[in-house]
């Protein structure tokens, strides 16, 4: 459950900070458009992956599809972590980044996301909470139906 929170919080906070600005986020927008200029991909690819990263914060956080989400962050924190190695700047927002620095915190991220792919989000989830209600169910349906 430490580790769901903790990774859903911080893929909020920096989903929210790319997405609408806060704490000296550039914007959905501006972080888009730097994103496709840094990597010569379409802007359309940044806003994907700005969106991907908070609502997978939210579902990790909540505990809702937590496997999908936890594979969809992971995803995510690969390619960061590989697009920040070769362009350190655009994930550490200062011109004086090294490659390690810029992709250790992605991959730290990443290394969260597959705990939860593994781990699934615990029993303080709502997976867990509707998984239950599930397995309480079957049994009297199939009763219902002899």
């Amino acid at each position: 459950m430490i580790v769901r929170l903790v990774l859903g919080s911080l893929l909020i906070y920096f989903g929210l900070r790319d997405a609408l600005g806060y704490m000296g986020g550039l914007g959905a927008e501006a972080a888009a458009e730097a994103f496709a200029t840094s990597f010569s991909v379409p802007m359309m690819v940044g806003l994907v992956a700005i969106y991907a990263e908070l609502v997978s914060g939210v579902f990790i956080l909540l505990g809702l599809f937590t496997r999908f989400a936890a594979l969809l962050s992971g995803s995510l924190m690969a390619i960061a972590a590989v697009m920040g190695a070769a362009n350190p700047e655009i994930l550490t927002q200062t011109t004086s980044a090294d490659a390690l620095s810029a992709a250790g915190y992605p991959t730290a991220l990443m290394t969260l996301s597959l705990v939860l792919i593994f781990m699934g989000g615990g029993m303080a989830s709502v997976d867990s909470k509707v998984g239950k209600r599930l397995r309480k169910g079957r049994p009297a349906r199939a009763a219902a139906e002899s």
